[in-house]
């Protein structure tokens, strides 16, 4: 039986805290899955004794077991057919839900924002002498994006070419000052993985974006943003990274200033002169 059916059937027996943590986990539980103990307690105004108790009444040994617990189920109900097939047995109109749990994820993501971690890697960024940014699948198209945005602040990056030379033997040509930054979403690259397990002792700030804590590469990261890219169906969501994307350039702009602001002006000039835009 799942964690989620487990808490239905005991629904009817629990305390009014217990249903306010039920009520709370199922409206949504990926984020749920990704806060802290502490963070559940004040958002809920209830002592962490509570969320203890409550995970020890649905048979767990304590919240940790019961927070690691739901987080590896949320993955697994991440596969693809099985998400499809919820899909089509449920009677909701999921391009509105998905909407819904799309707006939560980044307004939870914007409530929890982390300024002064986020501005570290904002200025190992703009120090970096060489930038290497890494994703496979879906999150190759976040790589390019990122790549994109840092060429328009003159900022050069260069992307994973999962068609010629090892991954490892591409992050070891990088020079200088190195910030590899990686997108690795569930089902998490086990290429990727090896990779990084290879070179991370190798002077890297490693920037990872992912959707759990259970992503493997984690261990190895200096600095981690956790983006939940689950969606009803069976592509994850890209519009929590491509939200971190925004900001991120946002505020190198921001750090950049008076530089950036001749270089666009001459890029202005020549789009004129070539004649290239209306």
């Amino acid at each position: 039986m799942s964690i989620l059916d487990n808490m239905k059937e005991k629904y009817e027996d629990m305390t009014d805290t217990e249903k306010l943590i039920y009520n709370t986990i199922v409206s949504n539980t990926t984020v749920f899955s990704l806060k802290s103990i502490g963070t559940v307690a004040d958002e809920l105004n209830i002592s962490q004794m509570s969320l203890v108790r409550y995970a020890k009444m649905l048979g767990f040994s304590g919240y940790g077991q019961f927070r690691k617990c739901l987080q590896e189920e949320e993955i697994l109900s991440s596969n693809p057919s099985q998400r499809l097939k919820k899909m089509k047995d449920s009677k909701y109109f999921k391009s509105v839900e998905q909407l819904v749990g799309e707006i939560e994820n980044i307004h939870d993501n914007m409530m929890h924002f982390d300024e002064k971690s986020f501005m570290k890697v904002v200025d190992k960024i703009v120090h970096a002498d060489d930038i290497f940014i890494i994703g496979r699948n879906e999150q190759y198209f976040l790589a390019q994006i990122l790549s994109y945005r840092l060429s328009r602040i003159n900022i050069k990056s260069t992307i994973s070419d999962w068609n010629t030379n090892r991954l490892d033997d591409q992050i070891y040509m990088m020079k200088g000052k190195k910030a590899l930054i990686i997108f690795d979403y569930y089902p998490y690259s086990q290429h990727i993985f090896d990779s990084i397990s290879n070179i991370y002792k190798d002077n890297i700030d490693i920037i990872l974006v992912t959707d759990y804590p259970s992503c493997p590469i984690q261990k190895y990261a200096d600095d981690i943003f956790y983006y939940p890219a689950k969606t009803n169906f069976f592509m994850n969501s890209l519009i929590g990274a491509t939200f971190w994307i925004n900001i991120l350039i946002t505020e190198i702009v921001s750090v950049l200033d008076n530089k950036l602001l001749e270089i666009l002006e001459t890029r202005e000039k020549r789009k004129k002169d070539v004649d290239d835009y209306y």
